[in-house]
């Protein structure tokens, strides 16, 4: 059979092609040379790759801290971002039971305007 008579194989209703024999799957190895921020990859130069951090750690547990208090509006202050909004864990690195107590101690520091509730 020449190349001229040869029909491609059919293809399937919906779904992706089939994939390529050598195994690639296309342009998204290609993308691995980005060397971005947060991008695990380094760059094709050389250049920098991941970049590690220090490592977040809860400031009340190592505080030995008992209860996050609405009053103390200054340490509420640096929890929230400018848009007053309450700051993640992975950001503050504060863990799980002293995030619920500092959201609690926030909202109620909102409620009684000792924080204000957005700052523009």
């Amino acid at each position: 059979m020449t190349d001229a008579t040869r029909t491609p194989p059919p293809r399937r209703e919906g779904g992706r092609p089939p994939q390529r024999r050598d195994g690639d799957r296309g342009p998204r190895r290609d993308m691995r040379s980005d060397s971005g921020p947060g991008r695990g990859y380094p760059g094709k130069d050389g250049g920098p790759g991941r970049k590690f951090s220090r490592r977040k750690f809860c400031r009340f547990s190592a505080d030995k801290v008992e209860f996050i208090d609405y009053k103390n509006y200054r340490l509420l202050r640096e929890m929230v971002t400018e848009r007053g909004k309450i700051k993640p864990r992975g950001q503050t690195g504060t863990n799980a039971k002293f995030q619920r107590m500092l959201s609690k101690a926030i909202k109620r520091a909102r409620q009684m305007a000792l924080i204000s509730a957005t700052k523009v």
